[in-house]
C-alpha cells in the first residue's frame, strides 16, 4: 500500500479523532504504513497545537511563562539528561543480540514447520 492510498485522519482542535476516520482506521488496523509520515502527521499537528497555546499564554500571563520558562529551564539542568539517553541506548544495544537471536529462531521455526512433510496434512 502507498501513501497516496492511504486514508489520512483528520484531528479535532480537542485531539481527538473525527468519527468518520474512525471507521477507515478500523479497516486499515492490520496494515502495516509504509513509511512514518502516517505517525508523524498527528505528532506535529500537538506539538503545533501545544505551540499555539504556549504563545496564547505567553501574551496573556508573560509574568507566569516567564517563571514557568525558569522553573523548567531549572530542572533540565538538574537532569543529567545525557546519562539517561547513554542509559537506554546502551540498554537497548545490550538487548539487542537477544532479542535478533529470539525473534530468527521464532521465523526459522515458523518456516520449518511450513515446509515439514506432515504440514499438508495438518492444513486439510
Amino acid at each position: 500500500m502507498t501513501n497516496e492510498n492511504m486514508p489520512r485522519r483528520k484531528f479535532t482542535a480537542n485531539g481527538g479523532e473525527r468519527a468518520d476516520d474512525a471507521q477507515a482506521g478500523e479497516e486499515r488496523a492490520g496494515e502495516w504504513p509504509d513509511s512514518l509520515e502516517h505517525f508523524l502527521q498527528p505528532a506535529a499537528a500537538r506539538v503545533e497545537e501545544y505551540r499555539a497555546t504556549a504563545v496564547e499564554f505567553a501574551r496573556r500571563e508573560p509574568e507566569k511563562a516567564l517563571l514557568w520558562a525558569v522553573a523548567a529551564g531549572y530542572i533540565l539542568r538538574l537532569l543529567p539528561i545525557l546519562r539517561i539517553v547513554d542509559l537506554a541506548l546502551t540498554a537497548v544495544r545490550v538487548a539487542w543480540k537477544p532479542a535478533a537471536l529470539f525473534f530468527g529462531g521464532r521465523a526459522l521455526w515458523a518456516r520449518m514447520q511450513e515446509g515439514s512433510p506432515g504440514s499438508n496434512a495438518r492444513k486439510e
